[in-house]
């Protein structure tokens, strides 16, 4: 069900690296990417896909768990979770190239 949300908010949901600028222009840039992404003309949109998909795996996960962790809060703490793992994700590929090569001294 998730995978079809992109498709229909007309949304790109691949992750483009800026690759140039400053350390917080390129994290700010990779940690937003969660909530704006380019629809299928190249322009800004709200990353519904991103933030309704998440909504929907929480609740699908909702079952797996044991009624009393069911709270709102705990609901509420693992989308969280799940939004600031995919901007790390972000800020890691945005800044993966630069690592490669300053850090492990791999050239393209």
């Amino acid at each position: 069900m998730i995978f079809i949300l992109p498709t229909i908010f007309h949304e790109d949901e691949r992750y483009y690296a800026m690759g140039r600028g400053s350390f917080l222009k390129r994290f700010g840039y990779a940690v937003t990417r969660v909530a704006v992404t380019p629809d299928y003309n190249g322009h800004n949109t709200m990353n519904a896909s991103e933030l309704l998909g998440r909504g929907i795996a929480q609740g699908i996960s909702l079952s797996y768990y044991p009624s009393q962790t069911r709270t709102a809060s705990e609901i509420a703490s693992k989308y969280g979770y799940a939004i600031l793992r995919d901007a790390s994700t972000n800020a890691f590929r945005e800044f993966w190239p630069d690592i490669a090569v300053h850090v492990l001294h791999r050239h393209p």
